[in-house]
């Protein structure tokens, strides 16, 4: 019996293997969730949870701090690799296409925890002070691996100015359609 040759995909499906396409839908999971999370942390906590003001205030204050230490901690461990020393070489020898395969593995690890740190929000534990503490903390940590490498990642991949701009067109598009999910 003779092989069968595999028919090509249909036109619709190429559609979602485009990778602008799956940019734009990185873009949306990202901010559908983030959305829920913006809107609805607070009420959670503070109605349904009844956590005090003192612990709601402690942990935004710890939470600004963490905030603003994370997030150019985070963006100078992740491109450090792509720093220029001083004498004007490259820090590392890092190809491009090494540097995306690790983006791509970074972002797909943080993203799972970014979901897991998001449905942590809405289980209630014995002390939700602690618990609404720990989970903006880790919440943003990994909300920060994700946007960082998924920004990064446009930069990476697109060279020309027209398909960086399709990239941005799709995000955009992706982006509106998460406005939605509140």
């Amino acid at each position: 019996m003779g092989k069968k040759a595999l028919k090509p995909a249909p036109a619709a499906l190429a559609v979602v293997y485009d990778p602008a396409v799956l940019f734009g839908i990185l873009t949306f999971c990202k901010l559908a969730m983030h959305n829920v999370f913006l809107v609805h942390n607070c009420i959670v906590f503070l109605r349904c949870y009844k956590i005090g003001q003192g612990w709601f205030y402690w942990s935004q204050l710890v939470f600004m701090i963490w905030n603003s230490i994370n997030d150019p901690l985070f963006g100078w461990i992740s491109d450090k690799h792509n720093i220029v020393a001083r004498d004007g070489s490259s820090s590392s020898s890092q190809s491009t296409t090494n540097m995306r395969e690790k983006r791509v593995r970074t972002l797909s690890r943080a993203g799972v925890f970014l979901a897991i740190t998001f449905g942590f929000f809405w289980m209630k534990l014995p002390y939700p002070g602690i618990q609404f503490l720990i989970s903006l903390c880790v919440y943003d940590t990994f909300l920060t691996l994700v946007d960082l490498h998924l920004h990064a990642m446009l930069v990476e991949y697109t060279i020309s100015s027209r398909n960086r701009a399709r990239f941005s067109l799709y995000a955009s598009i992706f982006s509106m359609a998460a406005s939605g999910s509140v």
